[in-house]
């Protein structure tokens, strides 16, 4: 998908949206934000390279910051 609206608009219209969004806002989420590249993922995202997008979460996933964020995040999804 290349209309980053439109994703935008699918993502804020799932129920677990604002829960996701609280759980993200968070010191690991900060930190990992500020660590990326956002101009490699966006470049990714829209040209939907989809190999280099799940290095780029694979490296994330490597860390204790991603870990603990992808564990907050299953949390949220759970309603915890």
């Amino acid at each position: 998908m290349n209309n980053f609206s439109e994703l935008e608009r699918q993502l804020r219209s799932n129920p677990n949206a604002e829960k996701l969004m609280k759980a993200a806002d968070c010191a690991e989420g900060r930190r990992i934000s500020q660590s990326l590249d956002q101009a490699a993922i966006e470049r990714a995202a829209k040209s939907g390279d989809t190999a280099a997008l799940q290095g780029i979460l694979a490296q994330v996933l490597s860390t204790p910051d991603g870990r603990a964020l992808a564990q907050k995040l299953q949390q949220a999804m759970k309603g915890k």
